[in-house]
């Protein structure tokens, strides 16, 4: 019986050294805070949220200087004639191609009464200047720039989810 007693210590002994010799090693651990990995799950997400309910139309979406709610580009205006412009190089790069939308050198008219832009890019007679009225950007889900003012496709977007991502 002693001799059983003898070799239940020694492997009850082997243990306690197994357990503390593994507390005992300096263990190293590499946690990842999951910070990269909420910033990439919810960066789009106030603007897929928008697009489930989009606000493409309606006086909500009219922008001038006092409405400053929405994402918005300023408009260009001729100096001799009561002419509105957006300039493509006033548009964020990620936006949809012409004829939607002009390119990075070119203009489209916009009408300030309606809140649409023109159906295709055209030459201004005179270079646009900036002028205090602005017209807001329509986002669709992916966070690419698809219109300018009322119109079919995207919506308009609050400048807190504007900075929820980049472009």
């Amino acid at each position: 019986m002693n001799h059983d007693q003898q070799g239940n210590k020694e492997t009850v002994s082997a243990r306690r050294r197994l357990v503390r010799g593994a507390f005992a090693t300096p263990t190293v651990l590499a946690l990842h805070s999951g910070g990269a990995l909420a910033a990439a799950s919810s960066a789009l997400r106030c603007v897929v949220n928008q697009n489930l309910a989009p606000i493409t139309s309606g006086p909500s979406i009219v922008v001038d200087t006092v409405n400053l709610t929405y994402v918005r580009v300023q408009l260009r205006k001729e100096p001799t004639v009561a002419s509105y412009w957006v300039f493509g190089g006033d548009l964020p790069a990620n936006r949809s191609a012409p004829p939607t939308l002009p390119s990075a050198t070119a203009y489209q008219a916009f009408n300030i009464v309606t809140n649409t832009l023109a159906a295709a890019p055209a030459v201004p007679l005179a270079v646009p200047n900036l002028v205090a009225n602005y017209a807001v950007l329509r986002v669709d889900a992916t966070g690419k720039v698809v219109g300018v003012g009322a119109g079919v496709g995207g919506s308009a977007i609050g400048k807190s989810c504007w900075t929820s991502f980049t472009l």
